[in-house]
């Protein structure tokens, strides 16, 4: 099962409130620097799932793992998966 299939399939089974979503999208971003193309790509459609579930905008991603100075990326919300860069 994808990343986004699984998100979706979470998001409606558990009915998680905002807390929880936000949460979630925190540590998929923190992942994001350390992650192939190939998962990036799934992270993208689920953080951008995940905002507009949240009522966000856009979300900020890292795009160097965990370093002290990291270099951020803003992805756009969507209600669909879809992505969406700034």
């Amino acid at each position: 099962m994808s990343l986004l299939s699984e998100t979706k399939t979470w998001l409606s089974t558990e009915k998680p409130d905002r807390e929880e979503i936000l949460l979630t999208i925190d540590n998929l971003s923190h992942e994001y620097g350390r992650a192939s193309p190939e998962r990036r790509a799934e992270l993208n459609k689920c953080i951008a799932l995940l905002c507009g579930k949240a009522g966000l905008d856009r979300a900020s991603v890292n795009l160097e793992g965990d370093s002290p100075a990291p270099t951020q990326m803003e992805l756009d919300a969507s209600p669909l998966g879809e992505c969406g860069f700034r």
